[in-house]
């Protein structure tokens, strides 16, 4: 402890005091053993002496801060002969105090190192308030805080062998957790842990989201205005992420070899059940590919085949798959194929993406719709990125891909295959949307069975034209699954086939 409490330039022969505040606003009473407590209206008990230098006309008072615990602290002055009212505070809780001493910002260690932070997609930000801790504890300051510069930097004195964990603040950014420890010959570290949380945009941004267009649809479809409307936004893409599983069975009944979806699951030692995506239906196939082979081989089973190379191996049950003990292929990609039954939460919002483009991290706030917070709630689901805002961009095209994983809790889905071209913006925004797994067409197939319940409520007239809407628009969805596996024999069974397939188209209308 060495005269951590300070004030300068103050009127000489007074009597100034400091008082230590912690982030609970309890005050450190100083009487016996220094404990922080509800103040309790006696300034003495909280107030630590300092003593005078005169220094030309002025007064500089000096007193050293009590021996408490370490920690993130507010320090308050007072002159006595002014009643109760501070002279000085520091700004906020900017006094960090390791039990023995001040820590300063650029650290007390030996050796510099320098940190850069960086957004996701590999930008640095600049102006970032950056500082270190031991414990991960954000209020437990151990270094810092400092300012990034504009290549988003900051550099540190600290010592070698110790973790420290990165906390950040700025103003329109989300930060993620992350450490690193110092040793010889690595003093440079690049953490890509920012967020931009960029507004949603308006509705001009959202024009050729699929979720507009249907929304739209159906107001027109019901005579239902967005204007002081009866039903809202939300509970119109509700009733499509219900519809959507009922038109997907209506759609897929017919095909011998329906689309499927695939999530990706890393086998690791010990752990023997993974969560499968809650809109996982019947399961095609479980394989691990052997990204050695030209072809891609996969070494398990069909759920149609009856033998197993490898033994059981590995196994579904219900939304979880099994992996057997004394499995071999530990950290290993293991590939889930199977039917969606459904879609995942439909919304649209504003994204950041990493470097190499197969990374988008969602915004906290879609513009429509909801966030699914469910474990790996959208692999298999596809990722639409449809615009892209600034003064620079690249990449202002649409493309969808489809979503290999997805963390519920730093809401980042990892793409199948990288975004080419990557999308990228100076000052503006990434637009995309969870898309369900059907092309464009089928949005007035989806509306218009929003638009049929709707109508089934109030307007009866209006339901039954829609319903009759609906069943044609839905019957061309369906020639069209069964016409894509239809085979040609092009020899003298032809004839009959094509008769059979006649009764066949027939019988599906």
């Amino acid at each position: 402890m060495g005269s951590e409490y300070r004030v300068d330039g103050h009127i000489v022969g007074k009597t100034i005091t400091g008082i230590a505040i912690n982030r609970a606003g309890q005050w450190l009473n100083v009487e016996g053993t220094p404990v922080f407590e509800t103040f309790d209206q006696t300034l003495s008990h909280y107030e630590t002496a300092m003593t005078e230098t005169v220094i030309g006309f002025s007064g500089s008072y000096r007193g050293d801060f009590p021996a408490i615990a370490a920690g993130n602290y507010k320090r308050v002055y007072r002159d006595a002969s002014i009643s109760s009212q501070p002279i000085r505070a520091d700004d906020d809780f900017t006094f960090n105090w390791d039990g023995d001493a001040e820590i300063t910002e650029d650290g007390v260690g030996d050796f510099a190192v320098v940190s850069t932070i960086r957004t996701t997609g590999g930008t640095p930000v600049a102006g970032a308030r950056v500082w270190l801790s031991t414990d991960n504890d954000r209020e437990n300051i151990s270094t810092g805080p400092k300012t990034t510069n504009s290549s988003g930097q900051v550099t540190f004195y600290l010592d070698y062998a110790t973790k420290y964990y990165i906390h950040c603040h700025l103003s329109g950014y989300g930060f993620a957790g992350a450490n690193f420890t110092p040793a010889s010959g690595s003093v440079a570290f690049t953490k890509d842990i920012a967020t931009s949380l960029v507004a949603a945009g308006s509705a001009s941004d959202y024009a050729g989201s699929m979720l507009v267009r249907m929304i739209s649809q159906v107001r027109k479809w019901t005579d239902e205005p967005k204007l002081d409307s009866k039903y809202t936004d939300s509970y119109i893409i509700g009733r499509a992420e219900n519809a959507f599983a009922l038109v997907l069975g209506e759609k897929r009944r017919q095909e011998q070899d329906p689309v499927v979806a695939t999530v990706e699951v890393s086998i690791t030692s010990g752990t023997k059940v993974y969560q499968l995506p809650a809109m996982m239906g019947p399961v095609v196939a479980v394989y691990y590919v052997d990204q050695n082979s030209d072809y891609g081989l996969k070494l398990f089973y069909s759920r149609f085949g009856s033998h197993n190379v490898l033994g059981k191996g590995i196994w579904v049950e219900g939304h979880t798959l099994h992996v057997q003990a004394g499995y071999s292929y530990v950290d290993q990609p293991i590939q889930v194929e199977f039917w969606p039954n459904g879609c995942a939460r439909l919304h649209t919002g504003t994204c950041t993406l990493n470097a190499d483009g197969d990374e988008a991290t969602f915004g906290a706030t879609p513009y429509l719709g909801e966030m699914d917070r469910a474990v790996n709630a959208y692999a298999g689901s596809i990722c639409r990125m449809f615009k892209v805002t600034g003064s620079t961009v690249v990449g202002n095209v649409i493309q969808e891909i489809p979503i290999k994983s997805f963390n519920a809790v730093t809401r980042v889905a990892v793409l199948q295959q990288a975004l080419d071209p990557i999308p990228t913006t100076d000052d503006g925004s990434i637009f995309y949307e969870i898309a369900h797994q059907l092309p464009i067409p089928l949005d007035s197939v989806l509306g218009m069975r929003v638009a049929w319940e709707i109508n089934a409520i109030e307007q009866p007239k209006k339901a039954a034209a829609c319903l009759a809407m609906y069943n044609s628009n839905m019957r061309h969805v369906r020639l069209d699954a069964y016409m894509s596996q239809v085979q040609s024999l092009g020899d003298a069974n032809a004839g009959a086939m094509n008769s059979n397939n006649d009764f066949l188209m027939n019988s599906i209308i």
